[in-house]
Order: C-alpha cells, then sequence, then structure tokens
C-alpha cells in the first residue's frame, strides 16, 4: 500500500516516537530530554547568549528564559557580561550544571545508541537531511509569516 500521508505527518510521529524513546531511557537522569538538550547546547558553545540559544533550537526567548531561570535556580548556570552587546548576557554551565549533565549524557547515550542499532541508513546521510528539513521549515515558516502579515494588512 503506498503512502499518502505528508512528510511532516512522517516527522511528527518520528518525534513522538523519539520522545517516548528518550523519556523512557532517562527517565532516571537528573535533566529531562528537554532540559539535556538546554544544556547540551550551553556545554557545546561554552559560553552563549540567550537569544542565541532560542535562535539555536527553534524556540521562542521566553520559553528559552524559563529554562535558564531553572537552571540558575538549580546553580546550574553562571551569567557573563556579553562583551559584543552590554544589553545581554552570556551563560556558561557551573561545575554542578556540568555534572548533572555529564550523568544525563549517560543516559542519552543509552537511547542513541539503540536508535543507531536500527538505522539502515549512514548517520552522516541522516544529519544531511535533518539539517535540510529544519532549515527548510525555517524557511516556510518566515514565508508563511509573511503572508499572513500581507494578508492582514490587506485588510
Amino acid at each position: 500500500m503506498a503512502n499518502k500521508l505528508s512528510i511532516l505527518f512522517e516527522l511528527y510521529v518520528v518525534t513522538q516516537k523519539t520522545r517516548v524513546l528518550l523519556s523512557e531511557a532517562m527517565s532516571e537522569s537528573p535533566l529531562t530530554p528537554t532540559e539535556y538538550a538546554v544544556y547540551s547546547l550551553v556545554y557545546d558553545t561554552v559560553r552563549i547568549t540567550p537569544t542565541d540559544m532560542a535562535e539555536r533550537m527553534g524556540l521562542p526567548v521566553t520559553t528559552l528564559l524559563d529554562h535558564i531561570h531553572e537552571m540558575e535556580a538549580r546553580g546550574h548556570t553562571r551569567r557573563f557580561p556579553n562583551p559584543a552587546d552590554g544589553r545581554s548576557y552570556l551563560i556558561s554551565l557551573t561545575a554542578d550544571g556540568l555534572d548533572a549533565h555529564r550523568e544525563a549524557a549517560a543516559h542519552f547515550r543509552q537511547a542513541m545508541s539503540r536508535l543507531l542499532d536500527h538505522l539502515d541508513a549512514d548517520e552522516t546521510e541522516i544529519r544531511r537531511a535533518l539539517v535540510s528539513l529544519g532549515a527548510a521549515a525555517e524557511e516556510a515558516l518566515i514565508h508563511l509569516r509573511d503572508s499572513l502579515t500581507r494578508a492582514g494588512n490587506a485588510r
């Protein structure tokens, strides 16, 4: 039977299955899968602004700031002045934040390993396709917002 459902439907299903895989693998982790993603970006960049984080993760800045406040409440981040912009700041992980990330990474790696065991394509090819899909989704969103703005202005 030919699949007549859209790529967006398939992406939705993959997202749901991935969410369940990560939730179960990380159930004993000190971080949720979402928190782990946020911590991983800070870990990877060492120091980053909230705005840059939100952009990289495709999240509204307000949502990202909620994550940062929770991280700060745990003592897992510290703020530094942003030399490029006095109105903003950079965050990095503290030693406790690095410990939480390291412990969560072990749980994440378990999920990743199990996923990789069942891939029938090269990981590099899949990563390239995902990056391309993400870029296409971002462009589609920009065009959708532009057309909605134009339609609203035409009224």
